[in-house]
């Protein structure tokens, strides 16, 4: 596979901010080829996608993402939006393999920008933000002639989403409301 120099590549595109970042960049006409890569392709027939002529998407298998692109094959920005959540995962293992390993397993690539989380730190003894400050910490090792890593704070969807854990919900009614951000604005601040 070819990539041209204008051309942007985006893990996970189906999630939140992915969705968005999808969406933001075939709007701004800035690439002439996005690929997405992900475990489902992003519904983009739901009439607010546009320049869905550009858009290639492939359904792939996370667990051998490093067999599918040759090294040569280097698009000019990779953007990664892979998330989950514990129970969407099936529990913390399966969430440290979404979260964290399948980032690291597609970070072969020219400048990455990397959707994390803020709190991030390797030494929380909370899940999320422990796996993210791990995950950073790994992508800083690898030596990237060029890392991008963005830390928003709680999540605002622009979408509903289903959700099995209703305490993110009682959070965001009873937290503070001032340390949200809409994933719209994460995704167009990673363009």
């Amino acid at each position: 596979m070819t990539i041209s120099k204008n051309s942007a590549l985006i893990f996970g595109g189906t999630g939140a901010v992915g969705k968005c970042l999808v969406r933001d960049a075939l709007a701004s006409k800035a690439f002439t080829h996005v690929l997405t890569l992900g475990r489902r392709p992003v519904k983009t027939d739901d009439g607010s996608f546009t320049n869905t002529e550009v858009i290639e998407q492939k359904v792939v298998d996370f667990e051998n993402i490093t067999e599918t692109f040759p090294q040569s094959d280097l698009p000019q920005v990779v953007f990664c939006t892979l998330g989950t959540t514990r129970a969407a995962a099936g529990g913390a293992e399966g969430f440290k393999k979404i979260d964290q390993q399948y980032v690291l397993d597609s970070a072969r690539y020219v400048h990455y920008l990397y959707c994390s989380s803020a709190n991030a730190s390797e030494k929380s003894f909370f899940l999320y933000p422990k796996t993210k400050g791990e995950t950073e910490n790994a992508l800083a090792a690898i030596g990237f002639e060029r890392v991008s890593i963005f830390q928003p704070g709680f999540l605002k969807p622009v979408e509903p989403r289903e959700s099995g854990n209703r305490f993110a919900e009682m959070a965001w009614i009873c937290g503070e409301k001032k340390a949200s951000v809409g994933v719209d604005k994460v995704a167009k601040s990673m363009r």
